[in-house]
């Protein structure tokens, strides 16, 4: 069996107790580790499962058959061992090859700060591998404190960090300070390890921005996760909710208004958006948008069913406002909005998304944001008003007079309800997401990105650009000399 072989083999084992208990391998002691490991490194347990895959005639004789010393029949597999580690493993793939480096933060569970270190490299076939190297407890939060953490790391690993090429991390400061940050530190030791901050992460950055630029759109949102928890909250509501959905969907197929087949209108519920991923943001709009007279309905039922005064007026609060304009105005906005974003951010998570496709799936999400700024609000107004329409929601007139920004209307300061809705709302949200995009990917790791772009062989090279070659040679002068 190739080495190959054996570690995918290897890396399907979950834990080291379930390993002995399955097997007849005694645990070998701790000194046969290839070196002292830095604190708090979580050690990988490939080296310990290497040994359940050796051929039976990898064992060492005992001393009766060939008269060696116990020490010596001990070495034997012990140097086995050895040869499988995976720092060993890692080094010898990577060699002298320069290398790139993803690092994340994250709290887990026992309340402990910990970080995750994974290496990237090309192979001697140019194929573009990926290795985990630790999970390491992190006692320093700072700057500093995580770069030594990260030299222990690369040194366990037998790796150089003036081998490093580029670095991948999220947008916090510690990580991103152009002064101070980890990325800065690193370069003073690697000056061509350039700091790219993950794509899809500042996609994520990009839209919470969004959520908070507008008050109204801000209120939009905190409403929506207690709809979620009021029709949901019991097992009779959700049963309701789902009952009352399946009979709209019934009496609209007979009417013909909708078609039925494989994969259309299927059973569904409403889940509460997360705090970190906003695509959830998307699907929860999207289930209250489509089964908007049930969850009001649901509302209703609980308005006059609940036993408790507070559970009453927090739902008789909810019903009115989900049955207003503004409300059904934003929803409309929010779901053209994070559709537009949403698609940029499943491919960008994608494994197999190229630099050159990224990219231009960058400018397009850009156009799309500023078409949609200048040719989409009669549209969208369209649309709030047709469904307000439908669902007996009093319009407002859009020539009255309200407060400006949504402030009281005993302000001196009012503006018209188009004016309101049409740029306090609408045009605010749109120009802070263009803006936070052109902020968070136009940095210097974008125009590397475009430059390497040109080095594409698609298609016998057709995206060369001489002026981005060129430019290039200027990023890495030290290359090209």
């Amino acid at each position: 069996m190739n080495c190959q072989l054996i570690l995918c083999q290897l890396q399907k084992t979950t834990s080291m107790h379930d390993f002995y208990a399955s097997s007849s391998v005694t645990p070998p002691p701790a000194d046969v580790e290839p070196g002292v490991a830095p604190a708090n490194v979580t050690a990988n347990p490939l080296p310990l499962v290497a040994v359940s895959t050796m051929p039976p005639e990898a064992e060492a004789p005992n001393e009766e058959s060939n008269g060696t010393t116990s020490d010596e029949s001990t070495n034997r597999p012990r140097q086995r061992i050895l040869e499988f580690h995976p720092s060993k493993i890692i080094k010898n793939d990577i060699g002298d090859k320069n290398f790139s480096i993803l690092i994340d933060e994250a709290r887990y569970c026992s309340v402990e700060e910990q970080m995750a270190v994974t290496v990237r490299f090309l192979d001697d076939h140019g194929e573009l591998q990926e290795r985990f190297l630790a999970i390491k407890h992190i006692t320093d939060c700072t700057s500093a404190g995580i770069k030594e953490a990260l030299v222990d790391v690369l040194d366990y690993h037998g790796l150089q960090i003036s081998r490093l090429c580029g670095q991948g991390y999220d947008g916090a400061s510690n990580m991103r300070g152009e002064f101070n940050g980890l990325q800065k530190l690193v370069r003073d030791e690697a000056p061509y390890a350039f700091y790219v901050h993950y794509f899809a992460h500042q996609l994520q950055l990009v839209v919470v921005n969004v959520a908070q630029c507008s008050p109204a759109i801000a209120d939009f949102f905190n409403y929506i996760p207690l709809i979620v928890t009021q029709v949901r909250s019991s097992c009779k509501r959700k049963d309701a909710l789902l009952a009352k959905h399946q009979d709209e969907l019934l009496d609209l197929m007979e009417n013909g208004k909708i078609s039925s087949g494989t994969w259309l209108d299927q059973e569904s519920s409403i889940t509460r958006p997360g705090d970190t991923r906003w695509g959830s943001h998307l699907r929860t709009l999207l289930r209250i948008f489509t089964m908007w007279n049930a969850v009001v309905d649901v509302l209703g039922i609980v308005v006059v069913d609940a036993r408790e005064h507070t559970c009453q007026g927090g739902a008789s609060g909810l019903l009115i406002k989900m049955e207003c304009f503004e409300f059904v105005f934003i929803m409309f906005f929010s779901i053209n909005l994070l559709s537009t974003t949403n698609y940029l951010s499943q491919a960008l998570q994608r494994k197999n998304q190229n630099v050159v496709e990224a990219m231009h799936l960058i400018l397009d999400v850009k156009e799309s944001l500023q078409d949609m700024r200048d040719n989409g609000w009669e549209s969208l107004f369209s649309q709030a008003k047709n469904f307000c329409e439908a669902h007996d929601i009093d319009v407002p007139n859009m020539d009255d007079l309200v407060g400006a920004m949504g402030q009281s209307v005993r302000t001196k300061n009012k503006v018209t309800r188009l004016h309101y809705y049409k740029v306090t709302i609408f045009n605010v949200a749109i120009d802070a997401t263009i803006t936070e995009m052109n902020h968070r990917f136009n940095e210097v790791s974008t125009e590397l990105l475009d430059c390497i772009s040109c080095l594409n062989p698609a298609n016998n090279f057709s995206k060369f650009n001489a002026d981005k070659l060129i430019r290039l040679a200027e990023i890495y002068a030290e290359d090209f000399t």
